[in-house]
């Protein structure tokens, strides 16, 4: 049985944000369990946040949420997809942070901004990404968990695939993330991959897209890994190597005379979370797209968040080793390839 104390209590409105990162104290409860305290929320309690946040706090777990919730996309970071509440569940985000010795992840689904039309004609996004990280308490056990993934991915497989090619530890586009990992093909609308860093097991899937692009389920892992090498490893230049090529903040170019500028326009979105759920309308902004131009002197390329390309001022596309992807509001790409396409020295 566990006991209840509320912090305090908030009302709910009619119409709000996302924009808020984590749930406000006012939407949480301290809760006593058997074995650990904890902070607890849902979309039912305090006003709108769209995260169901479980965190222990006593005894002191080995990572807090925030943390954890760090190790994934934010809210502006993937041009197209917004954090809109799930129509059921009237979530976008979970955090559960066990006690010590215990598992904890975090776990966030985008939408796509592009809509078609669900059931009872309800206007439903086409297409989702989710993105989650899993913290377990050692290397041995992250080896574990993989394979129980892996085995629950083989038990439903495609009678109308070949077994062989729809779960592989390979990736079909001939790179490598130089990590354990298993690529998730059993259906032509979703693409999966799960990808073991250490004690952590990243986990990235889109799905319900009229084509799912594996290029971009790749680019996404590469952004979460970057993430995660730069939490684990912040005072060494290894967290900027993705599998031995190098990746750093493409404003470092100024330093060396270009110009740098970005182009986010943002639009607004909007969705009703219908009874008995919400019965609320909650609204955003995100970016549409995320390019940025560099140029050095007459000479110009233009990179696209979670792109293997860029342009160049000559009309050429070149192909990246790693793609470009967001991190902290800016840009992350293999700086040398850039300065190569740019003649610099």
């Amino acid at each position: 049985m566990k006991t209840i104390l509320p912090l305090l209590c908030a009302l709910g409105l009619t119409i709000a944000s996302v924009a808020q990162e984590t749930p406000p104290l006012s939407a949480m409860e301290r809760i006593v369990h058997s074995d650990h305290v904890a902070l607890e929320t849902t979309v039912r309690t305090g006003p709108y946040e769209g995260i169901s946040w479980q965190e222990c706090i006593e005894p002191k777990p080995e990572v807090d949420g925030r943390t954890l919730l760090s190790l994934l996309y934010d809210a502006q970071e993937i041009p197209g997809f917004a954090l809109m509440p799930n129509s059921v569940t009237g979530t976008h985000s979970v955090v559960s942070v066990r006690p010590p010795g215990k598992p904890s992840e975090a776990l966030r689904t985008f939408s796509a901004l592009v809509e078609a039309v669900g059931k009872e004609g309800r206007s439903v996004p086409r297409g989702t990404v989710t993105v989650q990280v899993e913290w377990i308490p050692s290397v041995e056990l992250a080896e574990q968990r993989l394979q129980e993934r892996r085995q629950l991915m083989f038990r439903t497989l495609n009678a109308d695939k070949k077994i062989e090619e729809q779960v592989v530890s390979q990736l079909p586009s001939g790179r490598s993330f130089g990590l354990p990992m298993y690529l998730d093909r059993r259906f032509d609308l979703r693409r999966g991959v799960l990808i073991q860093v250490g004690r952590v097991v990243v986990s990235v899937q889109a799905s319900d897209m009229e084509s799912v692009s594996e290029d971009f389920v790749e680019a996404l892992a590469w952004g979460m890994i970057y993430r995660l090498q730069t939490f684990l490893h912040p005072d060494s230049s290894d967290r900027q190597l993705l599998n031995g090529v190098r990746v750093e903040p493409v404003s470092r170019l100024e330093k060396l005379g270009c110009l740098v500028s970005s182009h986010r326009p943002e639009v607004s979105w909007s969705k009703d979370a219908p009874a008995p759920v919400m019965n609320k309308t909650f609204t955003g902004k995100v970016y549409s797209e995320w390019t940025c131009r560099v140029t050095w002197g007459q000479r110009w390329v233009e990179l696209e968040a979670f792109s293997w390309e860029m342009k160049t001022w000559d009309g050429r596309v070149v192909k990246l080793f790693r793609p470009v992807f967001p991190y902290r509001g800016e840009l992350i790409a293999p700086l040398q390839e850039v300065k190569q396409a740019l003649g610099m020295p």
